[in-house]
């Protein structure tokens, strides 16, 4: 399954980048470029994603009921920048 996610590259004083995830707290990662930090936040979104789904799954048993939500989020909620 593929989703998609709104990252935010800034570049630090030091010439690093950091980049993170609005809408999952706690990724987060630096680079040595944006191409780099874009990498390297892919992988730690993956790993933190995998983990809380784990996580969520502990008490999963026969009594659940299981489906996907969808939602509609106004368009202006993410005004990407071109970088």
């Amino acid at each position: 399954m593929k989703s998609s996610f709104h990252s935010i590259f800034k570049e630090r004083p030091d010439g690093t980048v950091v980049g993170w995830v609005e809408e999952v707290p706690g990724t987060v990662c630096r680079g040595r470029t944006i191409d780099e930090c874009r990498t390297l936040l892919r992988e730690s979104l993956q790993v933190v994603l995998e983990a809380r789904r784990a996580e969520a799954r502990l008490y999963v048993d026969a009594h659940c009921v299981e489906e996907t939500l969808d939602v509609d989020l106004p368009d202006a909620l993410f005004h990407v920048a071109q970088v």
